[in-house]
């Protein structure tokens, strides 16, 4: 049992009892659940980096909670193999808040399912897109008459161009690209 303290004599005050405690979490378990579900079946994430993350978000809930989900397996999933997906990701996100370039090496899963290099560009990022399962950079490139759009789980070596800044988009109808381009 907890006992209230007296603050000027710090002496317990053995009639009082403090009872009714709860805790209040963030998450009920049902969010937890689909967040570890977006965890478990996102094909951008490397089997490893998903067991981190499986452990920090269980730690949002209480014990009993933490044993349900040691029944679920998945099996067979293909993910990716480009363990630097999350820098790219905040650097993409970062080059397109401070409207400057990016270089890097874009690739392609060859049948030994591992990336391999297939063009060097440098582009101006506009938007990442959430699209089939998939993170896209939308991106614009010289001579700047067309748009582009590149899988950011291929995307490697990348560079910060910090010194080489571009306009901001004017105009951009994003339902347009997407139904013109429907398989991305």
């Amino acid at each position: 049992p907890r006992m209230k303290y007296d603050a000027k004599t710090g002496r317990s005050d053995d009639n009082s009892l403090l009872t009714d405690f709860y805790i209040e979490r963030d998450f009920d378990d049902s969010e937890i659940r689909l967040l570890l579900d977006s965890v478990i079946f996102s094909p951008h994430l490397p089997q490893s980096t998903r067991n981190y993350l499986i452990v920090k978000i269980e730690r949002l809930s209480n014990a009993y909670f933490k044993n349900s989900t040691r029944s679920v397996e998945v099996l067979n999933s293909v993910t990716s193999q480009n363990k630097t997906w999350f820098y790219i990701l905040s650097s993409v996100n970062d080059a397109i808040i401070g409207r400057y370039k990016l270089r890097f090496t874009y690739n392609e899963y060859g049948i030994d399912k591992q990336l391999h290099p297939v063009e060097e560009v440098t582009v101006c990022p506009y938007r990442i897109i959430a699209h089939n399962n998939h993170y896209y950079l939308l991106s614009n490139e010289p001579p700047f008459d067309n748009f582009v759009h590149y899988r950011i789980d291929r995307i490697t070596n990348l560079v910060s161009l910090e010194k080489e800044t571009f306009p901001p988009l004017q105009s951009f109808d994003l339902n347009k690209y997407l139904h013109s381009h429907p398989s991305m």
